[in-house]
């Protein structure tokens, strides 16, 4: 058996490397189908050119919620909630086609969503959880 030249070495560890940094989608963007292991979102806002959400009232079952934003446009855009009290980590989308998603632990109740872009007002909606 021949031992490793410097040139095989470099060679196999390139290899390995290429393979290793093969790997999934982030969970950053996508079509809106699912997240990283293929759940539907419980909520799904989408965002256009209009300057609108899809819906002027979502709804969900109380507790654990998923929402996921989805971009339908070229411009980007951005979910939260109004109410400060609400542990939620803003949804961006930057272009088309762009998907973000989050999780949000709510009682019944009726929550005011909305994208905090400059010029982008018109873009609220309710939440309405049972």
């Amino acid at each position: 058996m021949r031992p490793l030249t410097r040139a095989g070495l470099v060679a196999l560890t390139a290899g390995a490397l290429v393979f290793a940094s093969c790997g999934g989608d982030d969970g950053g963007s996508g079509d809106g189908g699912g997240g990283d292991d293929g759940t539907p979102a419980d909520v799904v806002a989408r965002g256009d050119n209009d300057l609108k959400f899809d819906k002027d009232s979502y709804t969900a079952g109380a507790g654990t919620i998923t929402i996921e934003l989805v971009n339908d446009g070229s411009l980007p855009h951005t979910l939260l909630f109004e109410d400060d009290d609400v542990d939620f980590d803003k949804l961006s989308v930057s272009g088309d086609g762009d998907t973000d998603r989050g999780t949000v632990e709510l009682t019944p109740g009726t929550y005011a969503i909305y994208c905090d872009i400059v010029g982008h007002t018109n873009m609220k909606a309710k939440l309405v959880v049972n």
